[in-house]
Protein backbone atom coordinates (compact mmCIF):
# COMPACT_ATOMS: atom_id res chain seq x y z
CA UNK A 1 0.00 0.00 0.00
CA UNK A 2 1.66 3.00 -0.80
CA UNK A 3 1.87 6.09 1.69
CA UNK A 4 1.53 9.76 0.85
CA UNK A 5 5.29 10.66 0.39
CA UNK A 6 5.47 14.03 -2.28
CA UNK A 7 6.77 13.23 -5.23
CA UNK A 8 8.29 15.84 -7.91
CA UNK A 9 5.44 17.99 -9.34
CA UNK A 10 6.49 16.36 -12.72
CA UNK A 11 5.54 12.83 -11.23
CA UNK A 12 2.04 14.32 -9.59
CA UNK A 13 -1.26 14.96 -10.87
CA UNK A 14 -4.20 16.89 -9.53
CA UNK A 15 -7.20 14.97 -9.99
CA UNK A 16 -10.62 17.07 -9.32
CA UNK A 17 -13.43 14.68 -8.91
CA UNK A 18 -16.78 14.85 -10.50
CA UNK A 19 -16.41 18.72 -10.07
CA UNK A 20 -19.35 19.23 -13.03
CA UNK A 21 -22.31 22.18 -12.85
CA UNK A 22 -24.61 18.52 -13.39
CA UNK A 23 -23.28 17.55 -10.23
CA UNK A 24 -23.47 20.93 -8.13
CA UNK A 25 -27.59 21.35 -9.73
CA UNK A 26 -28.48 17.93 -8.23
CA UNK A 27 -26.62 18.39 -4.81
CA UNK A 28 -26.48 21.44 -2.35
CA UNK A 29 -22.56 21.47 -2.90
CA UNK A 30 -21.50 24.53 -0.70
CA UNK A 31 -19.23 26.82 -2.35
CA UNK A 32 -16.16 26.72 -0.69
CA UNK A 33 -15.48 23.52 -2.31
CA UNK A 34 -15.29 24.46 -6.00
CA UNK A 35 -13.69 27.62 -4.48
CA UNK A 36 -11.03 25.67 -2.79
CA UNK A 37 -10.41 23.15 -5.69
CA UNK A 38 -9.51 26.20 -7.95
CA UNK A 39 -7.43 27.62 -5.90
CA UNK A 40 -5.80 24.51 -5.31
CA UNK A 41 -5.45 23.36 -8.81
CA UNK A 42 -3.83 27.34 -9.87
CA UNK A 43 -1.42 25.91 -7.22
CA UNK A 44 -0.81 22.78 -9.27
CA UNK A 45 -0.24 24.02 -12.30
CA UNK A 46 2.59 27.07 -11.03
CA UNK A 47 4.20 24.09 -9.33
CA UNK A 48 4.13 22.09 -12.49
CA UNK A 49 1.78 19.20 -12.04
CA UNK A 50 -0.48 17.98 -14.36
CA UNK A 51 -3.98 18.68 -13.87
CA UNK A 52 -6.53 15.72 -14.64
CA UNK A 53 -10.47 16.32 -14.68
CA UNK A 54 -12.73 13.15 -14.08
CA UNK A 55 -16.28 13.27 -14.68
CA UNK A 56 -19.11 11.29 -14.30
CA UNK A 57 -21.19 11.14 -17.69
CA UNK A 58 -23.81 8.82 -19.74
CA UNK A 59 -24.80 7.79 -23.26
CA UNK A 60 -27.85 8.71 -24.48
CA UNK A 61 -30.69 5.97 -22.57
CA UNK A 62 -28.46 5.46 -20.08
CA UNK A 63 -27.12 1.99 -21.42
CA UNK A 64 -24.20 2.04 -18.41
CA UNK A 65 -27.13 1.77 -15.73
CA UNK A 66 -28.58 -1.14 -17.29
CA UNK A 67 -29.43 -3.58 -14.39
CA UNK A 68 -27.94 -0.87 -12.05
CA UNK A 69 -30.90 1.65 -11.64
CA UNK A 70 -33.60 -0.53 -12.12
CA UNK A 71 -34.96 -4.27 -11.26
CA UNK A 72 -35.34 -5.78 -7.74
CA UNK A 73 -34.40 -8.88 -6.01
CA UNK A 74 -31.93 -8.64 -3.04
CA UNK A 75 -29.21 -6.65 -5.10
CA UNK A 76 -31.66 -3.66 -5.98
CA UNK A 77 -32.37 -3.67 -2.25
CA UNK A 78 -29.04 -3.40 -1.10
CA UNK A 79 -27.98 -0.45 -3.19
CA UNK A 80 -31.30 1.47 -2.18
CA UNK A 81 -29.54 3.04 0.94
CA UNK A 82 -26.29 3.89 -1.30
CA UNK A 83 -25.53 7.38 -2.11
CA UNK A 84 -23.80 6.92 -5.39
CA UNK A 85 -27.20 4.84 -6.18
CA UNK A 86 -29.60 7.31 -5.48
CA UNK A 87 -27.81 10.05 -7.59
CA UNK A 88 -27.30 7.96 -10.29
CA UNK A 89 -30.94 6.83 -9.97
CA UNK A 90 -31.47 10.93 -9.90
CA UNK A 91 -29.52 11.52 -13.01
CA UNK A 92 -31.62 9.05 -15.01
CA UNK A 93 -34.99 10.15 -14.23
CA UNK A 94 -33.82 14.30 -14.64
CA UNK A 95 -32.52 13.38 -18.05
CA UNK A 96 -28.87 14.89 -16.53
CA UNK A 97 -25.05 14.28 -17.17
CA UNK A 98 -25.48 12.93 -20.36
CA UNK A 99 -22.18 13.18 -22.43
CA UNK A 100 -23.21 15.60 -24.77
CA UNK A 101 -24.80 18.10 -22.72
CA UNK A 102 -22.55 21.19 -21.73
CA UNK A 103 -23.28 20.82 -17.60
CA UNK A 104 -21.58 17.24 -17.76
CA UNK A 105 -18.07 19.32 -18.73
CA UNK A 106 -15.78 19.79 -15.91
CA UNK A 107 -16.66 23.59 -14.03
CA UNK A 108 -15.36 26.17 -16.55
CA UNK A 109 -13.36 27.75 -13.60
CA UNK A 110 -11.19 24.36 -13.50
CA UNK A 111 -10.08 24.34 -16.62
CA UNK A 112 -7.42 24.85 -18.65
CA UNK A 113 -6.41 24.00 -22.51
CA UNK A 114 -3.63 22.17 -21.10
CA UNK A 115 -5.84 19.70 -18.29
CA UNK A 116 -7.31 16.41 -19.60
CA UNK A 117 -10.51 15.16 -19.18
CA UNK A 118 -11.77 11.85 -18.42
CA UNK A 119 -15.38 10.29 -18.48
CA UNK A 120 -16.50 7.29 -16.68
CA UNK A 121 -20.15 5.73 -15.74
CA UNK A 122 -19.26 4.32 -12.33
CA UNK A 123 -18.05 5.12 -9.06
CA UNK A 124 -13.85 5.05 -9.23
CA UNK A 125 -12.08 7.49 -11.18
CA UNK A 126 -10.21 4.38 -12.83
CA UNK A 127 -13.31 2.69 -13.88
CA UNK A 128 -14.76 1.70 -17.57
CA UNK A 129 -15.07 5.20 -19.76
CA UNK A 130 -18.95 5.92 -21.11
CA UNK A 131 -19.98 3.60 -23.66
CA UNK A 132 -20.40 6.17 -26.71
CA UNK A 133 -17.27 7.78 -25.43
CA UNK A 134 -14.46 8.77 -28.52
CA UNK A 135 -12.82 4.91 -28.26
CA UNK A 136 -9.70 6.92 -28.67
CA UNK A 137 -9.85 8.68 -25.44
CA UNK A 138 -7.06 7.24 -22.67
CA UNK A 139 -8.30 5.90 -19.83
CA UNK A 140 -6.97 7.42 -16.64
CA UNK A 141 -5.01 4.38 -15.90
CA UNK A 142 -3.43 5.17 -19.21
CA UNK A 143 -2.76 8.34 -18.96
CA UNK A 144 -0.91 8.05 -15.57
CA UNK A 145 1.24 4.78 -16.96
CA UNK A 146 2.11 7.22 -20.05
CA UNK A 147 2.90 10.29 -18.10
CA UNK A 148 5.10 8.13 -15.37
CA UNK A 149 2.62 9.51 -12.55
CA UNK A 150 3.36 7.93 -8.94
CA UNK A 151 1.64 10.25 -6.99
CA UNK A 152 -2.17 11.67 -7.18
CA UNK A 153 -3.61 14.67 -5.17
CA UNK A 154 -7.21 14.31 -4.93
CA UNK A 155 -10.47 16.42 -4.94
CA UNK A 156 -14.00 16.53 -5.03
CA UNK A 157 -17.17 14.88 -4.34
CA UNK A 158 -18.53 12.94 -2.65
CA UNK A 159 -16.32 12.07 -0.29
CA UNK A 160 -17.66 8.60 0.20
CA UNK A 161 -18.20 8.24 -3.17
CA UNK A 162 -15.62 8.83 -5.81
CA UNK A 163 -13.30 10.11 -3.46
CA UNK A 164 -12.91 7.08 -1.22
CA UNK A 165 -13.28 4.45 -4.21
CA UNK A 166 -10.76 6.20 -6.39
CA UNK A 167 -8.22 6.24 -2.93
CA UNK A 168 -9.07 2.48 -2.48
CA UNK A 169 -8.03 1.43 -5.91
CA UNK A 170 -4.96 3.99 -6.30
CA UNK A 171 -3.96 2.32 -2.76
CA UNK A 172 -4.22 -1.22 -4.76
CA UNK A 173 -2.39 0.73 -7.70
CA UNK A 174 0.91 1.33 -5.66
CA UNK A 175 -0.08 5.39 -5.88
CA UNK A 176 1.15 7.84 -3.43
CA UNK A 177 -2.10 9.88 -2.31
CA UNK A 178 -2.83 12.85 -1.11
CA UNK A 179 -6.64 13.72 -0.48
CA UNK A 180 -7.46 17.23 0.42
CA UNK A 181 -10.15 17.77 2.65
CA UNK A 182 -11.45 21.57 2.26
CA UNK A 183 -11.79 20.41 -1.25
CA UNK A 184 -14.07 17.63 -0.48
CA UNK A 185 -17.75 17.45 0.52
CA UNK A 186 -20.81 14.79 0.97
CA UNK A 187 -24.17 15.18 1.29
CA UNK A 188 -23.87 12.94 4.24
CA UNK A 189 -22.10 14.07 6.92
CA UNK A 190 -21.46 11.01 8.86
CA UNK A 191 -20.26 9.61 5.68
CA UNK A 192 -17.95 12.23 4.75
CA UNK A 193 -16.42 12.02 8.25
CA UNK A 194 -16.05 8.62 8.23
CA UNK A 195 -14.60 8.43 5.34
CA UNK A 196 -12.00 11.04 5.73
CA UNK A 197 -11.31 9.40 9.05
CA UNK A 198 -10.49 6.21 6.70
CA UNK A 199 -8.59 7.97 5.06
CA UNK A 200 -6.42 9.55 7.68
CA UNK A 201 -5.43 6.53 9.11
CA UNK A 202 -4.45 5.34 6.06
CA UNK A 203 -1.83 7.98 5.55
CA UNK A 204 -3.44 9.63 2.41
CA UNK A 205 -4.92 12.70 4.14
CA UNK A 206 -3.89 16.06 4.23
CA UNK A 207 -6.55 18.99 5.14
CA UNK A 208 -4.38 21.84 3.93
CA UNK A 209 -5.37 23.63 1.27
CA UNK A 210 -2.39 23.57 -2.02
CA UNK A 211 -1.66 27.13 -2.16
Amino acid sequence: MASSSITSPSKTAFLTLDLQPCIFALAAVPDYVLANAVKSVEFARRKGTQVIHIGIAFSEGYPELDGIVEGGGKEAKAREGRNEWQLWASMKSLSTCLLHQPSTQPHPSLVQPTDSVVFRSRGSAFSRPTLTGDPSSPTLASLLEERGIKHLVLAGVATSGIVLSTVREAWDKDFAITVLGDGCWDPDEVSCATSLIFMIYEGGFSDRLMG
